[in-house]
Protein backbone atom coordinates (compact mmCIF):
# COMPACT_ATOMS: atom_id res chain seq x y z
CA UNK A 1 0.00 0.00 0.00
CA UNK A 2 1.36 3.41 -0.91
CA UNK A 3 1.94 6.33 1.43
CA UNK A 4 -1.54 7.70 0.70
CA UNK A 5 -3.10 4.47 1.95
CA UNK A 6 -1.11 4.63 5.19
CA UNK A 7 -2.23 8.21 5.74
CA UNK A 8 -5.82 7.17 5.11
CA UNK A 9 -5.61 4.47 7.76
CA UNK A 10 -4.20 6.95 10.27
CA UNK A 11 -7.05 9.31 9.41
CA UNK A 12 -9.58 6.52 9.92
CA UNK A 13 -8.18 5.67 13.33
CA UNK A 14 -8.25 9.33 14.33
CA UNK A 15 -11.83 9.71 13.10
CA UNK A 16 -12.95 6.62 15.03
CA UNK A 17 -11.88 8.40 18.21
CA UNK A 18 -14.51 11.06 17.45
CA UNK A 19 -17.39 8.53 17.79
CA UNK A 20 -19.18 9.97 14.74
CA UNK A 21 -20.59 7.20 12.53
CA UNK A 22 -20.83 9.42 9.42
CA UNK A 23 -17.19 10.52 9.75
CA UNK A 24 -16.04 6.94 10.30
CA UNK A 25 -17.99 5.75 7.26
CA UNK A 26 -16.58 8.57 5.10
CA UNK A 27 -13.02 7.87 6.22
CA UNK A 28 -13.43 4.16 5.52
CA UNK A 29 -14.85 5.00 2.10
CA UNK A 30 -11.80 7.15 1.33
CA UNK A 31 -9.38 4.40 2.39
CA UNK A 32 -11.33 1.71 0.51
CA UNK A 33 -11.28 3.80 -2.67
CA UNK A 34 -7.53 4.40 -2.27
CA UNK A 35 -6.91 0.67 -1.84
CA UNK A 36 -9.45 -0.31 -4.49
CA UNK A 37 -13.08 -1.12 -3.76
CA UNK A 38 -12.92 -4.49 -5.53
CA UNK A 39 -9.90 -5.57 -3.45
CA UNK A 40 -11.46 -4.41 -0.17
CA UNK A 41 -14.75 -6.11 -1.03
CA UNK A 42 -13.00 -9.39 -1.87
CA UNK A 43 -10.91 -9.30 1.32
CA UNK A 44 -14.03 -8.38 3.34
CA UNK A 45 -15.92 -11.30 1.79
CA UNK A 46 -18.79 -9.10 0.59
CA UNK A 47 -19.83 -7.97 -2.87
CA UNK A 48 -18.52 -4.74 -4.25
CA UNK A 49 -22.09 -3.45 -4.49
CA UNK A 50 -22.67 -4.22 -0.79
CA UNK A 51 -19.43 -2.40 0.08
CA UNK A 52 -20.51 0.71 -1.86
CA UNK A 53 -23.87 0.61 -0.08
CA UNK A 54 -22.31 0.10 3.38
CA UNK A 55 -19.84 2.96 2.90
CA UNK A 56 -22.31 5.27 1.16
CA UNK A 57 -23.96 8.33 2.75
CA UNK A 58 -26.85 6.26 4.13
CA UNK A 59 -24.79 3.18 4.91
CA UNK A 60 -25.38 1.34 8.16
CA UNK A 61 -23.07 -1.64 8.08
CA UNK A 62 -23.29 -4.63 10.35
CA UNK A 63 -20.55 -5.38 12.85
CA UNK A 64 -19.49 -8.30 10.67
CA UNK A 65 -19.08 -5.99 7.66
CA UNK A 66 -17.27 -3.36 9.72
CA UNK A 67 -14.78 -5.92 11.02
CA UNK A 68 -14.25 -7.34 7.53
CA UNK A 69 -13.61 -3.91 6.03
CA UNK A 70 -11.23 -2.95 8.84
CA UNK A 71 -9.37 -6.27 8.43
CA UNK A 72 -9.07 -5.66 4.67
CA UNK A 73 -7.57 -2.25 5.46
CA UNK A 74 -5.09 -3.76 7.89
CA UNK A 75 -6.75 -2.15 10.92
CA UNK A 76 -7.74 -3.99 14.08
CA UNK A 77 -10.56 -2.72 16.25
CA UNK A 78 -10.04 -2.64 20.00
CA UNK A 79 -12.36 -1.26 22.63
CA UNK A 80 -11.37 0.15 25.98
CA UNK A 81 -13.30 1.67 28.80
Amino acid sequence: MGEGGKLGIVATVTVIEENDAALIRTAQNDVARAKGMAAVAAESKITRQALYKALGPNGNMTLETLLGVLRAMGVRLSVSG
